[in-house]
């Protein structure tokens, strides 16, 4: 069987700002780092066949984090990105 976790990015300005970032590449702010590095830490020890994460900053750096701590690379794939939302971006 297979099993499929999933880590949401951590913070960025923009969710503070309850704004709709959709495909805007908005970074990790500070919470967001260190909600980056808490999930590793619950991570680690952990064994898992890859880690996936779309090209877009905030998921891609949340990704990497979390990878450095388990000795794994990232996978990356644009079609991981989250819905464009036009004007509301």
């Amino acid at each position: 069987m297979t099993e499929l976790w999933i880590v949401r990015h951590g913070q960025t300005d923009w969710n503070v700002q309850g704004r709709y970032q959709g495909q805007a590449d908005q970074p990790l702010n500070a919470v967001g780092l260190a909600q980056a590095s808490a999930a590793a830490a619950k991570l680690q020890g952990r064994r898992f066949a890859a880690i996936y994460s779309s090209d877009l900053q905030r998921a891609r750096v949340t990704a990497e984090v979390i990878a450095a701590a388990l000795g794994m690379p990232v996978l990356v794939d644009r079609r991981l990105r989250e819905v464009n939302q036009g004007e509301w971006e």
